[in-house]
């Protein structure tokens, strides 16, 4: 344990195939994020055959089913799985966050890493310490880590088995950042997902966002997979309508998607599979997509089956003010 720098580490969240665990987060900070450093060590098993071989990319994030944070038992702060907030923080700074993957020729213990960090702070915001989550106005506050149920499947090439292990020593470490000024944030950032599953080769899935007379979205993340790959030819164009009227918001194609986010984020490299719709200007929320004056706000994707079976994820990224 310690206390650097206006931060603190927590105790460490066991890795253990398929269990939820949860970690009480200290409420007497207003904190800035919560970085989550996930390390350990894999182990391939010989019937995996002569080579351990490469997990995918993103593999080790993936283990991450999901990681939230819940206010007072109830409310859903944020809720994201582990690739896909690894592709996040990956949009919001530019740069590719650390992730090690296991690469080797035999059998045996591989060490395996990734860095994660869970934003409250509002990077997209002119004010960033905004959204700063003042951790004393809830009577709770948990981190929940939701483990993969196994090594192979989504995670894993064929060269993987459900008896690989990990020992349950390793696991996530948290580490509180929290701010060192006594201001009081103004809003609540709320970031949750949704699935959508495809269910014919050519078809139209809806989402119907959430509904608020407060507040307004900032940004909606797609994340596209097909037979537990991410890939790129899931999404073929995305619009955004709303009211009685059908009023379109936009329209944008899924290539045009990537390359605006490439652009914005000035990354080099194109995420496969994941794109954010942006939706405020000149780091103003009060420009983001408001739903308080109309009684219908849907997210409507054209979409293919490339493969078997394919899902959308859909992550909504919501400011309020806070009621005084």
């Amino acid at each position: 344990m310690g206390y650097i720098h206006g931060g603190r580490e927590l105790p460490l969240v066991p890795f253990v195939f398929g269990t939820t665990q949860n970690l009480d987060i200290p409420r007497d900070r207003i904190l800035r994020h919560i970085d989550l450093f996930f390390s350990g060590t894999l182990t391939g098993s010989t019937s995996s055959g002569s080579t351990v071989g490469a997990v995918i990319t993103g593999g080790v994030a993936d283990l991450i089913t999901s990681v939230s944070v819940i206010g007072n038992g109830v409310t859903t702060l944020f809720s994201m799985d582990g690739r896909s907030l690894w592709e996040q923080n990956k949009q919001d700074s530019g740069v590719l966050p650390q992730l090690l993957d296991p690469v080797a020729s035999t059998i045996g213990a591989k060490n395996i890493n990734c860095f994660l960090r869970i934003p409250f702070e509002n990077q997209l915001s002119i004010n960033p310490s905004d959204t700063r989550l003042n951790a004393a106005s809830f009577q709770s506050l948990t981190l929940k880590i939701q483990w993969a149920a196994s090594a192979d499947g989504t995670v894993y090439t064929s060269a993987r088995t459900a008896s690989d292990s990990m020992p349950s020593t390793d696991g996530i470490t948290p580490f509180l950042v929290e701010s060192t000024f006594p201001s009081v944030p103004s809003f609540l950032r709320l970031q949750e997902f949704s699935d959508l599953t495809i269910t014919s080769a050519n078809a139209n899935l809806q989402h119907s966002l959430r509904l608020s007379k407060v507040g307004k979205y900032q940004r909606i993340g797609l994340k596209s997979d097909s037979d537990g790959a991410m890939n790129n030819a899931v999404i073929d164009s995305v619009t955004l309508t709303t009211g009685a009227n059908i009023d379109h918001i936009g329209n944008w194609d899924w290539d045009m998607i990537q390359y605006s986010n490439q652009l914005r984020s000035g990354s080099a490299a194109i995420s496969t599979g994941f794109s954010y719709l942006y939706l405020t200007e000149g780091g103003m929320w009060t420009t983001g997509l408001t739903t308080s004056d109309t009684n219908s706000c849907d997210l409507n994707l054209n979409v293919t089956s490339p493969g078997t079976t394919e899902t959308v994820r859909v992550h909504t990224d919501f400011i309020q003010p806070i009621a005084r």
